[in-house]
Order: C-alpha cells, then structure tokens, then sequence
C-alpha cells in the first residue's frame, strides 16, 4: 500500500510529507508558494485582460451603441477574471487543505484533465490516468476556495473491520 501512494505522490508531484501535512489541514512551504504564485498569475491574467480591452476601445474608438456593448463586455470579462484571481488569491492566504472522498472519477475538457471525487472536481495532471484506477474510492486534498490540487490517496477498507460485530 505504501509504495502506491509513493508512486501516486512522485507521480502527480507531491511528497510524503506534503501528504501529512495535507492531512491536517495544513500546506507545506512549497504548496503555500504554488498557491501564491497561482493567484499572482491570475491577477496578473486579470489585469492583461482589462488592459488589453481598455487599449481596444480607445484605439478603436467606437459610438455609440458599439461603444456600450464593448465597454459592458470587457467589464464582465474582467469581473469573471476577477472572481477567478480573488478566489485563488483567497485560498492562497488562508492556506487550508480540504479534502473530499469518493470515488474517482477522471475526466477532461478544453482546459486539461480533472479528478473528481465526493463533492469536489479538481484539475490534476494527465499523469493520473497512470497511476489512479477510475472507481476506486480516494481521498483527494486540495486548496480551500481555489480547488486547486494537493494530494490524493487510495481509501483502504479493512476487511477485518467489516467483519467485526
């Protein structure tokens, strides 16, 4: 059981350690640093973005109605971009490991491959199709408010346990 979750862990980039601290809610040195620069990233994508679009309208110069439905475009856009880098942002302060339990279920979109277990989906890297087993149960740990993924390990059930009256 161990060298599974050794492998699993070298495999999707976490340790040992990372893992017991994830257990208790906790984040190492280098998670806490992966989740600010995370955020960084994100405020950093958010304020490109509103740049750019600020840029396009003045050097486009438009009227009238085209000129509202562009302003009121590049807002939202920056208000969804702005949620994305707050929560990251949040997760990285506050430094929680939650986790979920389930069974997993990997799955995969435009944007890369997700894990999901329990209540939880979590973008994880492709290299987990390797080492997880879809319909196993799991226990995934992850950032708090930014889902973004920790650590993961197999749920064993003790057969001796269910047994018992």
């Amino acid at each position: 059981m161990t060298s599974d979750i050794s492998r699993i862990a070298s495999t999707l980039g976490f340790t040992m350690a990372e893992l017991s601290l994830n257990r208790v809610g906790k984040l190492s040195s280098h998670q806490s640093w992966m989740a600010i620069e995370d955020a960084l990233t994100a405020s950093g994508v958010t304020l490109a973005v509103l740049g750019g679009a600020m840029a396009m309208i003045f050097m486009v110069r438009p009227r009238g109605i085209v000129r509202s439905i562009g302003g009121g475009l590049a807002l939202i856009g920056f208000a969804m971009l702005g949620v994305v880098a707050w929560k990251a942002s949040v997760g990285a302060v506050r430094g929680i490991a939650l986790n979920s339990e389930g069974v997993l279920c990997l799955g995969s979109n435009g944007r890369g491959t997700f894990a999901t277990i329990g209540r939880v989906s979590v973008p994880i890297m492709w290299e987990a199709a390797n080492v997880l087993i879809p319909g196993k149960r799991y226990r995934v740990y992850y950032l708090s408010d930014a889902n973004s993924f920790l650590s993961i390990e197999p749920i064993v059930v003790n057969p001796k346990a269910q047994d018992a009256p």
